[in-house]
């Protein structure tokens, strides 16, 4: 299994791809918005990688919490966690 590096840490804190796709969870709980560049400048991944846990993270939601959605905004180049609205 890989790791990944904190980039902010001064000893390059090494993270799981678990701790990250939580870490980039947790962040869209407080913000509510995120862009790739906002993880990248915390977490040393790919723009692929990045995808991938943007993609585990949908498939999380729809088996575990169906209230929520994560939308990509084309405008702000942003990832946001919403509430889904049924019609």
């Amino acid at each position: 299994m890989s790791n990944i590096v904190f980039k902010k840490d001064i000893n390059y804190m090494k993270v799981s791809k678990a701790q990250a796709i939580v870490f980039i969870y947790e962040q869209l709980l407080k913000n509510k918005t995120i862009s790739k560049e906002d993880i990248q400048n915390v977490i040393s991944i790919s723009d692929v990688t990045f995808r991938r846990y943007i993609q585990e993270l949908r498939a999380y939601l729809i088996n575990f919490n169906k209230n929520y959605e994560i939308i990509f905004e084309k405008k702000s180049e942003k990832y946001l966690l919403q509430t889904k609205t049924y019609n």
